[in-house]
């Protein structure tokens, strides 16, 4: 492989929407694809595999349905919190550092967290758990301005779209298989402990290993100057953002859509107990179907786009998550009751569950359809010497929004709003987002259509 900066080709290289196919298998893109899939494995095994023992396992032998729900959404908070608290330091970093070093030391991190983690499953104590959760949202922080910030120099323009459309969908296909290995693993009745925390450390040791097959880039910046004020770097990141006001709608416009996944994402598992009355099966299924649709939604725009940075599909894929938020809230009125948890058999038999599925699986796809064109605009459009602060920026206001997803469950929840209703109060916002993204986006497909 060739290591040399200089020698990587980037965005001055005139190609007309290079095939999807071309852009995975060059060796200047596939050690980041790899590394990015198995970080995401591990992260979505290990925070699935605590969310199963706070809503299937042992863990929820001792609890009753509200602090069942406050934990499942505290421990969604844990993972997020670090995105925002620690972005602005991590794109700092990420630019004044050798950036692949800094992949390789977060691998070798990863592999120390998720052992004690692994521990923490064999001794079924959650404080350890949320602890190394909260730390694996650290690890994911420092990684994620790098992966993105990376991106427009692996890649030429043309294939930008295309190498985000494979980010996403490295993402959520690691969430698909880290999601049922995790929920399934950690629930076996004879050491799926054990099993989990071998299956973390090996997952670990394989991203360490894809890490060393990611090509040395040069930095943007020479020399360091990180502070130990978490609070300087954010105002340094807001600031930049600021002086970019149309990168700042971008980073705010696809903020949105985090705010919808991180409601969609805590309400599931507590949806499919409390209002389903179904077992983890599926749970996991709707996690695959939602995953299914994301990557799929990814690759739908990287083909409607056809290369192109726009975000001109944007109003329509926020207007299709709202009807389908909606739909579900709906459909959940018309299924039958039962005793206890139904099986997945059970769930398949009948006919407003396919229904359901379809719906998940529409919203999800949308999601893909609307957040690629963002990531992508924002690397392309941000000057060089800032992107990775930009992108540090951009993840502060996506964490922000996360955490607000999380809070306003938390509010719903402590006021008794049932689960069918936040869901049409969450489709009616969803249909506010695509108004105000399509007053916001240029090139919006209904601005062309009105014409």
């Amino acid at each position: 492989m060739n290591n040399n900066p200089h020698d990587l080709k980037t965005t001055a290289e005139p190609e007309a929407s290079p095939s999807i196919f071309k852009i995975l298998v060059a060796k200047r893109f596939s050690g980041l694809f790899w590394t990015q899939f198995l970080t995401s494995f591990n992260d979505n095994f290990f925070k699935n595999a605590i969310i199963a023992l706070i809503n299937f396992g042992t863990i929820a032998a001792h609890m009753d349905s509200g602090q069942r729900k406050m934990l499942i959404i505290f421990a969604g908070l844990s993972f997020i919190m670090p995105y925002f608290l620690f972005s602005a330091t991590a794109g700092k970093i990420a630019e004044e550092s050798n950036r692949i070093k800094i992949v390789r030391l977060i691998k070798y991190l990863e592999i120390a967290i998720l052992g004690l983690g692994g521990i923490g499953f064999m001794l079924e104590n959650i404080y350890v758990m949320l602890a190394m959760l909260f730390l694996m949202g650290v690890h994911s922080t420092f990684f994620s301005p790098i992966k993105f910030g990376i991106l427009p120099v692996y890649l030429r323009k043309s294939e930008l779209i295309g190498g985000n459309a494979l980010i996403e969908t490295a993402t959520f296909l690691a969430i698909i298989f880290g999601t049922i290995a995790g929920t399934q693993m950690i629930l076996m009745p004879n050491g799926g402990e054990f099993y989990a925390f071998v299956t973390m450390l090996v997952f670990a040791v394989l991203g360490l290993l894809t890490s060393y097959k990611m090509p040395q880039v040069k930095n943007t910046i020479l020399g360091t100057n990180i502070s130990y004020n978490l609070f300087a770097h954010n105002k340094e990141v807001f600031e930049i953002m600021r002086q970019s006001p149309r990168i700042l709608k971008y980073i705010l416009a696809g903020g949105w859509f985090w705010f919808i996944a991180a409601v969609i994402m805590t309400l599931l598992p507590i949806y499919v107990t409390d209002v389903l009355k179904m077992d983890k099966d599926v749970y996991t299924l709707m996690l695959v179907l939602f995953s299914v649709g994301v990557g799929g939604g990814s690759v739908l725009c990287a083909n409607l786009l056809g290369g192109e940075i726009s975000a001109r599909f944007t109003p329509v894929a926020a207007l299709v998550m709202g009807i389908f938020i909606i739909d579900i809230a709906v459909a959940s009125d018309m299924l039958f009751t039962h005793n206890g948890l139904g099986t997945l058999e059970l769930f398949l038999s009948h006919g407003t569950s396919w229904r359901i599925m379809f719906d998940f699986l529409m919203i999800a796809g949308a999601g893909g359809l609307y957040v690629v064109p963002f990531f992508a605009l924002v690397q392309f459009e941000t000057n060089k010497d800032e992107k990775s602060r930009m992108i540090a920026g951009n993840n502060v206001v996506n964490a922000l929004f996360m955490v607000l997803g999380g809070i306003y469950m938390l509010i719903t929840t402590h006021i008794g709003v049932d689960i069918p209703s936040v869901l049409l109060i969450t489709g009616g916002l969803s249909f506010v987002g695509a108004m105000i993204v399509h007053f916001c986006i240029d090139d919006s497909i209904f601005k062309t259509m009105l014409k």
